[in-house]
């Protein structure tokens, strides 16, 4: 008879004869942690022990029984069933913990990421806030020297209209002479702005706006030093080419903030940027007069002009300098593009398919002639403004200056204004909202436009002029909370397009300037009030036509509403199939488009109609071209395949 000890040890070596006998589990991942396997061995250990234990305490029971073959397999067969069964339950658990893991070290990864800026961003590290005495890089920094690039440029540029009544004494210029070098000027801004566009989408905004500051810079300094008509209409030609940099300022802006708030960062960049010719309007005069009182024997007001004229260009070579070399001035929340193209983290941009895509888009050409009615307006009048109420009332040059410059200067909330009132229309209504307080700002600007033109009393067209100021100025604010949303793969080419046809609007209403004068009409004042009514009908006219044609899939238009039942797939009736329908299919296949594919996700959530933004949990995870369904699909086949096994 054997004891107790012995048939322990007999058990125990009837367990490990099984165990050797036992089938062979699939091998482990590389993704396997050490802990899982670890558990998988206690739970075995602690199984043959605890089943040792039992056999022994039966047999203590009845020591004569000794087990037969038969009820040894069966026994062996449990045991292993038990085994690998309470093994299964380990394996899912630890795929469990595998997964959690992951997930925590994406969110760890993010968190660290999102760490490094000083102000909460969404998942592609725009700005979700806009604070506008913050300059903390790179958001605020950004919104700063394109702020300040493009004042420069305005400031540059409408400098010598400040002072025309004393230019065109000095040099002889003919009315003629003054609408050439005028319509030369604007013709240069809308050339440069639709070429600057596909630039910056090559190339990034930083680089684009600082070689454009600093390459048109010595045509300011030449225009001190200008003796005739014609270097005159050449150096206000390159001037004007310096105001392209607008293009510049909104990509850099709306590449850096979310399309939440879009509309008021682009509108505040651009309203403070041409605040620029408001203050040209208004500071030059009391410049030239400083510098006429300094040594009125020797400097007069022929000889000031010149002088004053060196300081505009000075102040833009700065600012070029300054968008090159600032520390924390990078194109993207991430990096520069140079740097994101090098490291992989961006693909290389290809700006011909985005000028085809951008001018395919039959939007991009209806809001650029929109915009001609209130852009162009602004460039027209900030060149006429002063000599008109200089001409026509009787006032002085300081006095002209400084009512001219009342235009401008309400740049400073006017166009912030209509990129709120965009936003906030956004909020309650969608996109409808925005194309909505366009389309009356628009309006009413084009209304007051014809009734400036009609008034002959000095303080009622002082007002006048200021409350169509405000509202010409609120609407270009409201156009570009628009701009960014109808293509972001070329999202510089649409804002340059805009913008070029936009300062096109001038050329066209300046061409009537020019028309009108050179028909020898009585008097230049009746001349310039006809020209303004004129302006302000066309401004009517063409919002009333044009705006409501312009109609987004997903989101309606002025006159019709969104579709009733929105999906989320990839089909032309969802903010992803709109956006992803610029790529072709290669592209597709590599995930050029999935930075697209995140703002469309994101512009869902703000210009859906609030019924309808049912996508508050959706996540550039949940979108994914056909390739990576099919590697997915593959992946879970490959895991059932190792269960089965």
């Amino acid at each position: 008879m054997l004891s107790d000890d012995d048939d322990e040890k007999q058990a125990e070596e009837e367990a490990r004869a099984a165990e050797k006998k036992k089938p062979q589990m699939p091998p482990r991942s590389h993704s396997a942690s050490s802990g899982g396997g670890a558990m998988r061995q206690i739970v075995t250990a602690s199984f043959f022990v605890s089943s040792s234990r039992r056999s022994a305490s039966d047999r203590k029971k009845n020591p004569h029984h000794r087990l037969t073959d038969e009820e040894r397999s069966d026994l062996a067969r449990a045991r292993w069933k038990r085994a690998y069964r309470r093994l299964s339950l380990v394996r899912q658990a630890d795929k469990h913990v595998q997964e959690k893991a992951k997930q925590k070290v994406e969110r760890d990864k993010e968190s660290s990421s999102a760490a490094k800026f000083r102000v909460p961003v969404d998942v592609q590290h725009m700005s979700l806030v806009f604070r506008v005495w913050r300059s903390d890089a790179p958001h605020h920094r950004a919104f700063w020297l394109a702020t300040l690039g493009y004042f420069s440029s305005f400031f540059s540029t409408f400098a010598v209209a400040a002072l025309l009544p004393i230019t065109r004494d000095a040099l002889n210029l003919t009315d003629v002479d003054i609408n050439t070098a005028n319509v030369a000027s604007v013709v240069g801004t809308a050339v440069m702005c639709t070429f600057l566009g596909p630039v910056c989408d090559q190339f990034g905004p930083r680089l684009s706006m600082a070689s454009l500051l600093l390459i048109t810079a010595p045509a300011s300094f030449a225009m001190a030093c200008t003796t005739n008509s014609a270097t005159f209409i050449v150096c206000r030609c390159i001037t004007g080419i310096s105001l392209a940099v607008v293009v510049g300022s909104t990509f850099w802006t709306s590449s850096m903030f979310s399309s939440c708030i879009v509309a008021l960062v682009n509108a505040t960049t651009a309203g403070w940027g041409n605040l620029g010719g408001g203050v040209s309007n208004f500071l030059m005069p009391f410049v030239e007069q400083g510098i006429v009182a300094i040594s009125p024997s020797t400097i007069t007001q022929y000889t000031a002009w010149r002088v004053a004229l060196f300081l505009p260009p000075v102040f833009q070579c700065l600012m070029g300098v300054l968008i090159l070399v600032l520390p924390g001035s990078q194109d993207l929340p991430d990096g520069t593009y140079h740097h994101l193209i090098t490291t992989g983290a961006k693909h290389r941009p290809n700006s011909l398919a985005a000028m085809r895509r951008g001018w395919q888009n039959y939007r991009t050409w209806l809001l650029a002639i929109v915009f001609g009615m209130s852009f162009g307006v602004e460039l027209t009048i900030s060149n006429v403004i002063a000599p008109y109420f200089y001409d026509a009332f009787g006032l002085s040059l300081a006095k002209a200056g400084v009512v001219g410059s009342s235009f401008g200067l309400l740049n400073i909330f006017a166009r912030s204004l209509g990129g709120f009132l965009s936003d906030q229309s956004a909020t309650r209504f969608g996109m409808r909202g925005r194309l909505w307080t366009l389309y009356l700002m628009q309006i009413s600007a084009g209304c007051l436009m014809i009734a400036f033109s009609r008034c002959t009393a000095l303080s009622p067209a002082i007002g006048l002029l200021m409350t169509m100021a405000l509202f010409v100025h609120t609407s270009k604010g409201a156009m570009f909370g628009i701009v960014p949303f109808v293509s972001k793969r070329a999202l510089g080419v649409v804002g340059g397009t805009v913008l070029g046809v936009g300062a096109l609007g001038s050329v066209v209403q300046q061409g009537i300037f020019l028309a009108i004068s050179a028909l020898a009409p009585p008097t230049v004042v009746s001349t310039d009030r006809l020209c303004l009514l004129i302006v302000g009908m066309m401004m009517v006219t063409v919002t009333l036509v044009l705006l409501p044609l312009v109609h987004f899939p997903a989101w309606g238009s002025l006159f019709q509403s969104a579709p009733s039942q929105l999906t989320f797939d990839r089909s032309l009736t969802d903010e992803i199939g709109y956006y992803i329908s610029d790529y072709d299919e290669d592209e597709v296949r590599r995930g050029v488009h999935l930075e697209v594919a995140a703002f469309a996700v994101t512009s869902a959530e703000t210009e859906r109609h609030p019924s309808q933004r049912s996508m508050s949990g959706a996540s550039l995870v949940d979108v994914k071209t056909d390739h990576e369904d099919e590697d997915d699909d593959e992946e879970e086949e490959e895991e059932d395949d190792d269960c089965k096994s």
